[in-house]
């Protein structure tokens, strides 16, 4: 019977293994199979260990050796014997390296991929800011707070129509202070429930009349009500890669052209090493994914489709194989820490020379967004086990490669604002600052995430869900920071 890694092990043999190689005669080889068993596996662990594992080779969708050679197990094509005895060893003891995967080739179709991600959320939350207050029933929030009930106070200020609960919709960097994956799973669900409002399809063609007479300048908001209807069951996972007929599929519903308008030949669309390793996992046998034991993710460049989450798509993975084990790198420099848009655009359109020069003064790391760009991938990975997420299966580091004592440095900037944020919810338990509303609170500039100040004392060198490789420096003394700027 053909080993179940075939598609992996054997496509990969050297070019010496043929089918006339295979020993089919029924007595055993002379030398080999006489060893005790115990002595034959040291051979055959010995024999499919590699240096550096396996990685994927991007061009061919294929498993190589960690220098690029092909991989050889011949050994297993000697007779049944040693194919069953050898069946799955190279998967358990090589650990599988993923990386952030650029293809030239592909640039156009990463781009529209990561267009349709962020455009059908985005097209959601304005139809949900124009129709909440019409199509949001009390038995709807009732289903949605039992499902999200950390959203609760913002579901009861749509119910009121509060023109700030209702205009964070338009905010596409609002996350009301929860889990950014976990906001957009609520938006998703809050769409889908209005979707099952008897006048829905009605009040879509409505606000479509209404929208249809914008100027054209401002074509790109205009309300499309039959759009409206299709996206109701749309949801699209971020981790997810599409294929060509789905990108053509999805397309005309997120109102994205298969080369989006904002495309640029400039830039490296890239996905993330978790979207690459998730798209290449899933297409194994179940057998063959079973007997993987250790995948490592280096996420080396900044991804598509919202990076921070892709971790969830390893979960029914890793409840699947109890025995998989997930190591996410996360550099810190090359990935996590943002651009701002306005420096993304000037270098990647590469205009007039006076705006290219323009882009490299905007060099600079401003400090008030490292905190929020960290706190997205601590607090998306620290969600993981509330989510199904097995124990121990699953690891983010934080890479702060290739300047640690700098990363340290940076890094308390982080320390300081989830200080401040601490201290100002330690006087409002006090009483010495009047207690704000739910939303008000969390549209303060020092206020940055719900939990990211505890999530950020557990994280640690090793032994935790969420790791570093460099000194993320101690927690501020909130007591001394509360006295030395009394009166502020």
């Amino acid at each position: 019977m053909m080993s179940p890694h075939a598609n992996i092990e054997r496509t990969n043999a050297c070019p010496s293994d043929s089918s006339s190689a295979i020993n089919t005669d029924t007595t055993p080889p002379p030398a080999l199979l006489r060893l005790p068993r115990e002595l034959r596996d040291l051979i055959y662990e010995y024999y499919v260990q590699a240096d550096g594992g396996y990685i994927l080779n991007p061009e061919t969708n294929k498993l190589v050796h960690a220098d690029g050679t092909p991989i050889c197990l011949s050994l297993a094509l000697v007779c049944r014997q040693t194919q069953a005895e050898i069946d799955g060893l190279a998967l358990q003891l090589n650990a599988i390296t993923f990386t952030s995967t650029f293809v030239s080739a592909t640039r156009k179709e990463v781009a529209a991929h990561d267009g349709i991600v962020s455009s059908i959320l985005w097209q959601k939350r304005m139809f949900m800011s124009r129709l909440i207050s019409q199509l949001l029933t009390a038995e709807m929030t009732e289903t949605i707070a039992v499902a999200f009930p950390q959203f609760s106070p913002i579901l009861d200020g749509w119910k009121a129509n509060s023109h700030d609960a209702v205009g964070v919709l338009t905010n596409p960097y609002f996350s009301a202070g929860e889990v950014p994956s976990l906001w957009r799973d609520f938006i998703h669900y809050v769409f889908h429930q209005m979707s099952k409002h008897p006048e829905y399809v009605s009040k879509c063609q409505q606000e479509e009349e209404r929208w249809a007479i914008l100027p054209s300048w401002r074509s790109f908001t205009k309300f499309n009500g039959c759009r409206a209807t299709q996206l109701s069951n749309l949801h699209q996972d971020p981790w997810r890669i599409l294929e060509d007929q789905q990108l053509e599929n999805l397309a005309p519903i997120a109102h994205v052209d298969v080369v989006p308008s904002n495309y640029c030949p400039h830039t490296k669309y890239t996905h993330s090493a978790a979207a690459v390793a998730l798209r290449f996992l899933s297409s194994l046998p179940r057998q063959t994914m079973k007997s993987i034991r250790n995948v490592v993710l280096e996420e080396t460049c900044e991804s598509v489709s919202n990076p921070a989450c892709h971790g969830r798509g390893f979960i029914t993975l890793c409840k699947d194989n109890p025995k998989l084990r997930v190591r996410r790198l996360a550099n810190l420099w090359k990935n996590v820490f943002t651009v701002s848009s306005t420096s993304r655009l000037l270098y990647t359109h590469r205009g007039s020379r006076q705006r290219e020069s323009s882009s490299m003064h905007r060099s600079q790391l401003a400090a008030k967004d490292i905190t929020r760009a960290v706190g997205e991938w601590i607090m998306d990975a620290s969600a993981l086990p509330s989510l199904g997420m097995p124990e121990d299966s699953y690891t983010l580091i934080l890479d702060g490669g290739p300047t640690l004592d700098h990363t340290s440095r940076v890094f308390q900037t982080v320390q300081r604002d989830v200080a401040w944020q601490t201290a100002l919810d330690v006087l409002y338990a006090r009483g010495s600052l009047p207690t704000l509303p739910w939303l008000d609170r969390r549209m303060r500039p020092a206020y940055m995430c719900e939990g990211l100040p505890d999530a950020l004392r557990k994280l640690s060198m090793e032994h935790a869900l969420v790791q570093c490789n460099f000194d993320p420096g101690s927690p501020h003394d909130i007591e001394s920071l509360l006295q030395d700027n009394i009166g502020w």
